[in-house]
Order: structure tokens, then C-alpha cells, then sequence
């Protein structure tokens, strides 16, 4: 699969030689290819979840479940949650560029911590809604689509997480100050985009 491996791939090096290409460009291009695909992944999902509620307005005479009401509190947390770790990877990324070592890994760790946070909320609210008996697809379409989109998000945040542990690592271990910098870069545009499909997400699930 592109995504891991992409995410979990060792840094080119720039001490290596380029062998006729840049490893900076074909990182790049490897982000963007990533980037559009999630994009199209993501934004389908959004597209048959709108047909879905149209096409099957007199089916679906609830289409979202009563007790999602509920859940909005949950889920505006999570959308904080995540918000605010894009603010810490991206602070991380300026004080390694500023050389400051330590405090980018202390923001590199509230990232992950957040990270994780953020995925165990998702969690709860699959519990909170399996409690109420809303299953994949055989009580409501609403569901299926909101853990279809909802589990989609969270595997490509986890191949986030993963590749941020590597970057902890890389924090004590990796003596290249390039090398690290452009890992961070690269985690940095990956984490800031599914904090912005996660608010689509959000912004779609309960509006719509």
C-alpha cells in the first residue's frame, strides 16, 4: 500500500548520492500522489453519503440515528484534539528548524499523545452507538457510512502515529539535521491533512 509505504520508507539521505533524481523531489512527489489519492478516497465517501441520504429519504425516514445528537459533544472534541496536535507537529517542525532539539521532541511527544487521545474518542463513540444496537448497515445507512469514513480515518492516522514514533526516534538517534527536517516536513503536510479531511468529515457527519 502507498500510504505505509511511503510513511514508514527510511529517509533518503543527503549524504547519499542523488543517482539522476533528486530525493527531495521524489519525496514530493510521492506526498503529493499520496495527498490526492486520500483526497479522492475521502471526498467519495462524503459524495455517496449525501446520495445515500437523498436516494433513501422515504427508506430512511430517520437517517441519522437519535442518539447521534449525543454524541456531538465527543466528536467536538475530537476535532479539537486533533486540531491542536496539528499546532504541536507544527511547532515541533520550527524548533528543530531553529536547531532546538529537546523542545521539538517534547512537541513531537504531545503530538503523538494527542494523536493517540484522539483516536481512543473515536473508539468511544463506536462503543457509545454499538451500545445502541447501531450496527454496520442492518439498522440505518447513516452508521455504516459513519464507521466506514470514521475507521478510514483512523488506519491513515495510525500510519501517522507510526511514523511519528520513527520520528521520536529519529529525535535522539538520527545525527543528520536534514534528514530528520525533512521527516518532519513530510509528517507535518501528511498530519495537517487529515486534520483538515477530519473536519470535513466532522462538518459533513453531522450536518448533512
Amino acid at each position: 500500500m502507498i500510504e505505509l509505504a511511503f510513511l514508514l520508507a527510511p529517509t533518503p539521505r543527503n549524504n547519499q548520492e542523488p543517482d539522476r533524481s533528486n530525493p527531495e523531489e521524489r519525496g514530493l512527489l510521492a506526498m503529493v500522489l499520496l495527498i490526492l489519492s486520500l483526497t479522492m478516497l475521502f471526498m467519495s465517501g462524503l459524495v455517496i453519503h449525501v446520495w445515500m441520504k437523498f436516494s433513501f429519504a422515504e427508506v430512511n425516514k430517520v437517517w441519522k440515528p437519535s442518539h447521534f445528537k449525543e454524541l456531538i459533544t465527543i466528536l467536538s472534541v475530537s476535532t479539537a484534539t486533533i486540531f491542536l496536535s496539528s499546532i504541536t507537529l507544527h511547532i515541533s517542525y520550527k524548533k528543530w528548524k531553529a536547531h532546538s532539539r529537546t523542545e521539538s521532541f517534547l512537541f513531537s511527544i504531545i503530538t503523538l499523545v494527542l494523536g493517540i487521545t484522539f483516536i481512543s474518542l473515536q473508539v468511544y463513540s463506536w462503543t457509545y452507538l454499538i451500545n445502541f444496537e447501531l450496527y454496520t448497515g442492518n439498522k440505518n445507512l447513516f452508521s455504516f457510512l459513519f464507521y466506514f469514513l470514521t475507521g478510514l480515518h483512523i488506519f491513515h492516522l495510525l500510519l501517522g502515529i507510526l511514523f511519528q514514533i520513527k520520528i521520536l526516534v529519529g529525535h535522539i538517534h538520527e545525527p543528520n539535521y536534514k534528514t530528520q527536517l525533512t521527516r518532519l516536513k513530510y509528517q507535518m503536510v501528511y498530519w495537517h491533512f487529515l486534520d483538515i479531511i477530519w473536519i470535513l468529515l466532522f462538518l459533513g457527519l453531522y450536518l448533512i
